[in-house]
This record gives C-alpha cells, sequence and structure tokens, in this order.
C-alpha cells in the first residue's frame, strides 16, 4: 500500500484547513489499483477544534502506525496543547518512521528549549540541519539556542546562514543586529 497526503488550503484559513489522505492499494499481479480509503481530517495547524484533529488522527494510527507524517502532525497538535509528552512521543514515532524529515527534529529542539533544556534543542536541531542544511526554521532556532546559551559567535554564523538562504528574514536580521549591538 501507498499512502499520498494532500493538503488543500482553503481561502479564511489561517494555514492548512484540510488533509486529506488518500490510500491507494496496488495488486501484486500487475492489475493496476484500486482506491481504498479517502478520510478527511480538519485543520492540522491553527485550528480551534484542536483535540478534533487530534482524535480524527489518532483514530487513523489505530488502523495503521506506518505513516510518519501521521505522527509528526500528532505531535504537532500536542505541542500546540503545551501536552509535551505526547508531542515528543509522537515526534519520535515519527522520527522512527521518517529518519529523513528534519521537521520532527526541529519541533523536538523547540520542545526543549521551551521547557528550558536548551543543550537538548541545540542537539535536535543540529540533528535537523544533518539531515536538511539548508532548513531554514531550524538554523534560526539553533542560533537562538546559541544566544540564550551565551554562545554569541554560533548564534551569528547561524544567522548569517538563515540570511544568505532569505536574505530578507525580518527575524533573523533583527536579532543578528540584536546580538552584534
Amino acid at each position: 500500500e501507498i499512502f499520498i497526503l494532500m493538503i488543500r488550503r482553503e481561502p479564511r484559513a489561517p494555514l492548512f484547513s484540510a488533509v486529506k489522505l488518500m490510500r491507494f492499494s496496488f495488486s501484486n499481479r500487475g492489475k493496476g489499483f484500486s482506491m481504498g480509503v479517502f478520510v478527511q481530517l480538519k485543520a492540522f495547524s491553527k485550528n480551534p477544534r484542536v483535540g478534533e484533529s487530534i482524535s480524527e488522527f489518532e483514530e487513523i494510527i489505530k488502523t495503521d502506525t506506518t505513516q510518519a507524517i501521521v505522527y509528526y502532525k500528532l505531535g504537532t497538535l500536542y505541542a500546540k496543547q503545551e501536552n509535551w509528552d505526547k508531542a515528543i512521543e509522537n515526534l519520535a514515532i515519527s522520527v522512527k518512521l521518517d529518519p529523513f524529515n528534519p521537521g520532527p527534529f526541529n519541533n523536538i529542539g523547540n520542545i526543549h528549549f521551551t521547557l528550558g533544556n536548551i543543550d537538548l534543542a541545540i542537539k535536535s536541531y543540529e540533528q535537523a540541519l544533518f539531515i536538511e542544511p539548508n532548513h531554514i526554521d531550524s538554523h534560526f532556532n539553533l542560533a537562538y539556542a546559541y544566544f540564550k546559551s551565551g554562545k554569541l559567535n554560533e548564534a551569528v554564523k547561524e544567522l548569517d546562514k538563515v540570511l544568505e538562504l532569505q536574505p530578507d528574514n525580518a527575524k533573523a536580521l533583527k536579532v543578528r543586529e540584536m546580538i552584534i549591538q
């Protein structure tokens, strides 16, 4: 089975308003494919009904525990509710299923940072950058973690990388200026 994630943006939605997960079953005999399950999930990001989205994602993993993206989104939703243990648990499963996605590592780093575990946050951001060296969010987050831990030269270096990749990044410009002063 192959799972395809389709994301549709609604005009009034702040970010993603619908996520559709389509499951296709392929025949071993080469006779083509037939569409299986079509599940519509509600908002992933800034949905005021976050709990409903969590329950819908949890319904999916009751029948299919192989979808890294579902665990990633669950982890993100739990983090928005500040349920840190469940967030890290789901993001860790996402990493196990798809170790080449920098997003879960970056989000785990954000959780560690929020909880005051700066060293663990730095390690998570570095893991994300090992996977995707141009991951802007991880460079910025790593810069901020370095800044908070007093490693100002390292922070400026990471901010310079952000600005190399995205010269008009206002946050990076502001933080870099603040550090240099």
